[in-house]
């Protein structure tokens, strides 16, 4: 997972996690989030758990507020 989200997952890594993206669920820190996103993704280290949780709650919450 750590290497996909280095790598394939890059992208929907980012998307999801956008500062715009993340303005839509309204709680979550982007500047914390951002910090975590940068020493994944630089190699520094391995977020990739934190990081899938998050992705999945924010795809979670649009969903949810799209109902």
């Amino acid at each position: 997972m750590a290497l996909w989200l280095r790598t394939d997952l890059k992208s929907l890594l980012c998307d999801v996690l956008s500062k715009d993206a993340l303005k839509t669920v309204g709680y979550l820190e982007y500047v914390e989030i951002e910090k975590l996103i940068s020493e994944h993704l630089s190699g520094t280290a391995n977020h990739e758990s934190k990081l899938w949780a998050l992705i999945n709650l924010v795809l979670w919450e649009q969903q949810r507020r799209k109902n």
